[in-house]
């Protein structure tokens, strides 16, 4: 009886060092594109006014005035377009996320931008809660699975690759 030829494995050190470097490069990737692609999204809505609350709670005809007295946009949330412009991906410690940056003061009002979020998503006794980081964070939820099964894809494919080993 013949003796099998062992086939040419690669070894585990090297499996496992090509497995990581991918997943950490395609899974920051991945993340980054998809922050960038939320940040976005909230911005073109905002700018668009296709948010439900926008709509069902316009602005007084006291606060249009007010506005364009000053010179302002006369959009929901648009007065001179720095919150908007705000909406940034950032990296953390904790990895990658869209929003303010920390301590990030909104300049007419002194106020810090997270706070200025919160009463607009939220709402005051007197300012209406007009929702968007929630609806857009809510429809983020369900696009979310599909990066992950993205970047488990591109993993495996990568790691063949580097291991030069066919299915």
């Amino acid at each position: 009886m013949a003796r099998k030829k062992p086939t040419k494995r690669a070894k585990p050190k090297k499996v496992l060092g090509a497995v990581n470097d991918v997943v950490l490069a395609k899974t920051e990737g991945h993340t980054l594109a998809f922050a960038n692609t939320i940040r976005d999204r909230l911005r073109t809505r905002i700018e668009r006014q296709q948010f439900q609350s926008f709509k069902r709670h316009p602005l007084k005809p006291a606060t249009i005035e007010r506005k364009k007295q000053r010179g302002l946009d006369t959009r929901v949330m648009i007065a001179t377009e720095e919150y908007k412009n705000a909406i940034a991906v950032h990296r953390t410690p904790d990895g990658i996320k869209v929003g303010f940056a920390e301590g990030e003061v909104h300049k007419d009002s002194g106020l810090k931008m997270t706070t200025i979020a919160r009463i607009h998503d939220r709402g005051t006794h007197t300012v209406p809660a007009r929702p968007h980081w929630r609806p857009t964070f809510e429809e983020v939820k369900r696009e979310k699975r599909k990066v992950a099964r993205d970047i488990n894809t591109d993993v495996v494919r990568e790691v063949r690759k580097r291991l030069k080993t066919k299915r």
